[in-house]
């Protein structure tokens, strides 16, 4: 049986990261507020990276779909070491900074679905390996 809700979880988690990439690169959400963005833009330094976590996470979703759950595993590990190294580029978001941009709330939620998503999938393939 395939995991509908897993793929759902990384699926949303791509669309997350590629709607923060557009986002930012077309400019997008500067219109909320000018001052929240100037500061955004001035401490985002992440580029294409989540374009290309977006890509893996979709080849996690194609190796689920095709039922090779331990293939699906090499695409989530580098999606989470993708993830380790997007951390710090993200720009800042923290309860005590003084501005803190919609786009980066996007991005957090973008990266809490993808962990939770490839720790799910690893728990998976783990219990698949056991039995």
């Amino acid at each position: 049986m395939r995991p509908w809700f897993l793929m759902l979880c990384l699926l949303l988690a791509a669309v997350l990261h590629a709607a923060s990439w557009i986002g930012i690169g077309q400019g997008a959400f500067v219109l909320w507020n000018s001052i929240h963005a100037f500061y955004f833009q001035q401490s985002y330094a992440a580029g294409v990276l989540p374009l290309l976590l977006a890509g893996l996470l979709v080849a996690v979703i194609a190796m689920l779909l095709l039922k090779r759950l331990s293939w699906a595993s090499i695409p989530a590990f580098a999606a989470v070491i993708l993830s380790l190294v997007l951390l710090p580029r993200m720009g800042r978001a923290a309860l005590t900074e003084p501005f803190v941009h919609p786009m980066q709330l996007v991005h957090w939620g973008a990266m809490a679905l993808t962990w939770a998503g490839c720790l799910w999938l690893f728990v998976r393939a783990r219990r698949a390996n056991l039995t």
